[in-house]
């Protein structure tokens, strides 16, 4: 496993069973971190010799695929769950695009997470369709229906939790999931306020 290092690291490895190797990633545009971190892969890949190289975010998807495809690694998957051009405008969206571009140029797979992306990939000409897959209908994770059942809950918890948040009668509840960012789409959450 491969990623910038974080408090969270410890706990993924001891759960996924995994070793891990620590790559200073940023979300920003940061060329000579950025070309750091390509250089940084590219030894890890021919130390390490991997059959496949499977990336999941915008930044170490490109890093990651540019970095596989000249350490030689012949299968390059990138997982997109989003696409931060989705959201943004003028010269950054453009920039964007073409930074999705170059991932998937390095990619031998692309697997979009849902129909909406699978369509904007195709009509933006980001990457020809024979490269794109989707597992099942989509989806990267699912839903766990052990976990998240309410016959688990044990009833007084359940009570308790509905009481707190039980809206009167002239009250309603909005819910929101995601980082609160713009490309997730805070802008729209508080239009709607």
């Amino acid at each position: 496993m491969v990623s910038s290092d974080g408090r969270e690291v410890d706990q993924v490895t001891k759960h996924e069973g995994v070793r891990h190797e620590a790559i200073p990633f940023t979300r920003k545009i940061t060329p000579l971190t950025d070309l750091k971190c390509i250089w940084l892969l590219i030894q890890l890949f021919k130390r390490e010799k991997p059959d496949i190289v499977h990336t999941h975010t915008p930044k170490a998807g490109l890093l990651g695929m540019i970095a596989a495809n000249l350490a030689g690694v012949k299968i390059r998957i990138h997982t997109l769950a989003g696409i931060p051009a989705m959201a943004a405008e003028g010269k950054t969206k453009s920039l964007l695009e073409s930074v999705e571009k170059w991932t998937y140029s390095n990619a031998t797979e692309v697997w979009p997470n849902s129909q909406g992306l699978w369509k904007f990939v195709v009509k933006k000409g980001l990457c020809s369709e024979f490269k794109l897959r989707m597992i099942g209908k989509g989806s990267s994770n699912g839903v766990d229906l052990e976990k998240f059942n309410r016959d688990s809950l044990k009833e007084n918890h359940l009570v308790a939790a509905t009481m707190r948040i039980m809206p009167g009668e002239d009250d309603f509840i909005i819910l929101c999931v995601g980082r609160l960012v713009r490309d997730k789409g805070i802008g729209e959450l508080v239009s709607a306020f």
